[in-house]
């Protein structure tokens, strides 16, 4: 026994979290949160479509490139990645990304888990966890937010065109 590990390159960087596309295992996500090597900055999202062979950047829109935890939601494909400034999600492979997490009371997010039958996210943050439901779709075109739900009592808004999404404390301090 055991088993046999092959190496699969990267570059440079401490990688923090690793996911693979269920519908095509050869589509694997990289959030890396520190390392600079020769002047090329290995911070962010990464994507390769080869196993690992190759990866290319995939930070675009993401206004703090320190991901800690990448998480795909299997039934829409949408990539959620949780950094030092909040929750950024994707609906197009992290070709993009748009800022979900504006009224998370905590922002500094270090883990994320989704429940997709109920379109659940939760929030490990440094002020406790925190849950919210998504059921909004991003129009990459314009950041407008449709179609918005949120939990409990929680409202989301569109009225400038940009929503907020009402997050709702589970657990944690204070």
């Amino acid at each position: 026994g055991g088993y046999k590990w092959t190496r699969v390159e990267f570059g440079y960087g401490w990688p923090h979290t690793l996911v693979v596309d269920k519908q095509n295992p050869e589509i694997l996500y990289l959030g890396n949160r520190y390392g600079v090597w020769n002047g090329i900055d290995y911070t962010g999202v990464w994507k390769t479509t080869t196993g690992g062979m190759s990866w290319t950047k995939k930070n675009t829109g993401l206004s703090n490139t320190a991901v800690s935890k990448l998480v795909i939601d299997d039934t829409t494909g949408h990539i959620y990645a949780a950094t030092p400034v909040g929750i950024f999600k994707s609906e197009d492979g992290a070709e993009t990304w748009h800022f979900l997490s504006s009224e998370l009371p905590h922002n500094l997010v270090n883990s994320l888990a989704i429940n997709p039958d109920e379109n659940k996210i939760y929030a490990g943050t440094n002020g406790g966890i925190y849950v919210v439901q998504d059921t909004m779709h991003v129009d990459a075109g314009t950041d407008k937010l449709t179609n918005a739900q949120v939990l409990q009592d929680g409202t989301a808004t569109d009225l400038t065109g940009i929503a907020s999404y009402e997050w709702s404390k589970i657990s944690g301090p204070g």
